[in-house]
C-alpha cells in the first residue's frame, strides 16, 4: 500500500523468505532488524537502512535491488508509473559497506547523488566467553517461546513434527556418548536454515542424556559467527567440552544442501530473482533426503566429539 499526501513516500521492507523487497505502511521499522528503503518524493531521496550484521551475500543482494530502483525507479503500479530514479542516495549502515559496494560504482556511472551516514563499527570482543553465553542460552523451549512472529514458530513447529530420528542412531545415542557435551548454537526465528537443522538437533539432543543444547540470538551475539567463506552464517552450531572449550563445529548446511544450492545457481544465475523461492522448493519436495543427510553429519560430529574428549588430559584428571 502506498501512503499517498501531497508528495508520494514509499516504504519497502525487505522480506528474507521472498528475497524481494514488498511494501508496506508502517514505518516504525527496527534499522538493528530489518532491511528497508524509503522512498521520499518530496526530498528527492531514497534511503536504505541495512544492519551491520548482514551476511555479505545478502548485502549483495539487497545493492543489486537497490541499484535498480537508483535507475529506473520503484514500479507504483501496472501502469508503468515509477518513483524514485536519480534521487539521492543515502545508505545508512556500516562504513565497510559505504565503502566496498555494488552501489557506490551504480552511483559514480549514472551521476547520482549520495550521501553516505556511516555508523561507528561495534568493536569485536578480544575472546568469547563459551560458558557465560552458553549460561545465558535458551533451551529449545524457551527459544520457541520467545519468537513474536508466528509465521516462524509455525515453521520451527512444522519441521520439528516432520523429521524422525533414524533408528540406528537410537541406541548409540542413548547409552555409546561417554562425555558430557555441551551444545551451544547460534541461530535466528527467520532463518531458513535454522528452521530446518536446529530441528533436527534438537531430536538428536533429546535422545542423549550426556547432550545439552542452549540456543543464542545471531543479532545479539554478531561478534561470535565467524565468516564462513566471507559469509556470517546460521545456524552456528559449537560442540563443547563440559568446561566449555570448543570441539567441534558445523555451520549452516549440509554437504548435499550446499551441492543443491551451487547446481541451482549455475543453472539459474547470482541474478535471478526466483532463486530462493525455487530452491527452497526443491529442498522441500526432497526433505526427507536433506534432513537425513543432516542428520548424519550432525550425529558424526557429536561421535568425533567425544572421541576427542576422550584423549583430553586436562578431563581424565583425578
Amino acid at each position: 500500500m502506498i501512503v499517498i499526501q501531497e508528495t508520494l513516500r514509499v516504504v519497502l521492507v525487505y522480506d528474507d523468505y521472498e528475497d524481494d523487497f514488498r511494501q508496506t505502511i508502517d514505518e516504525n521499522i527496527s534499522p538493528k532488524d530489518n532491511i528497508y528503503i524509503i522512498i521520499d518524493e518530496e526530498n528527492q531521496k531514497t534511503r536504505l537502512f541495512i544492519p551491520e550484521s548482514t551476511p555479505i551475500l545478502m548485502k549483495r543482494t539487497i545493492e543489486r535491488r537497490v541499484s535498480s530502483f537508483l535507475k529506473v525507479g520503484f514500479p507504483l503500479d501496472n501502469k508503468g508509473l515509477r518513483l524514485g530514479a536519480n534521487y539521492k542516495f543515502e545508505v545508512v549502515a556500516s562504513q565497510e559497506l559505504a565503502k566496498d559496494s555494488l552501489i557506490k560504482p551504480l552511483i559514480k556511472r549514472e551521476g547520482i547523488q549520495e550521501e553516505i551516514k556511516p555508523k561507528p563499527e561495534s568493536k569485536k570482543p578480544e575472546e568469547f566467553n563459551y560458558k557465560s553465553s552458553y549460561k545465558n542460552g535458551y533451551t529449545y523451549e524457551e527459544y520457541i517461546g520467545l519468537m513474536k512472529d508466528e509465521n516462524h514458530k509455525k515453521k520451527y513447529e512444522s519441521y520439528y513434527s516432520r523429521f524422525t530420528l533414524s533408528p540406528e542412531y537410537l541406541d548409540l545415542l542413548s547409552s555409546q556418548i561417554e562425555h558430557e557435551i555441551k551444545i551451544l548454537v547460534i541461530g535466528a526465528s527467520w532463518c531458513f536454515d535454522c528452521q530446518i537443522n536446529i530441528t533436527i538437533l534438537q531430536h538428536i539432543v533429546e535422545k542423549s542424556p550426556n547432550l545439552e543444547m542452549k540456543i543464542i540470538i545471531k543479532e545479539e551475539y554478531i561478534h561470535l559467527v565467524d565468516l564462513t567463506n566471507a559469509g556470517q552464517r546460521i545456524p552456528l552450531i559449537l560442540f563443547l567440552s563440559p568446561d566449555f572449550y570448543k570441539v567441534e563445529s558445523w555451520v549452516e548446511k549440509s554437504t548435499l544442501q550446499y551441492q543443491l544450492y551451487g547446481n541451482l545457481r549455475k543453472i539459474m544465475g547470482w541474478d535471478n530473482p526466483n532463486f530462493t523461492k525455487e530452491y527452497r522448493k526443491l529442498f522441500i519436495k526432497d526433505y526427507e533426503k536433506f534432513s537425513k543427510i543432516a542428520e548424519k553429519e550432525l550425529v558424526s560430529k557429536i561421535i568425533r566429539t567425544d572421541a576427542l574428549l576422550s584423549t583430553s588430559t586436562r578431563l581424565h584428571k583425578h
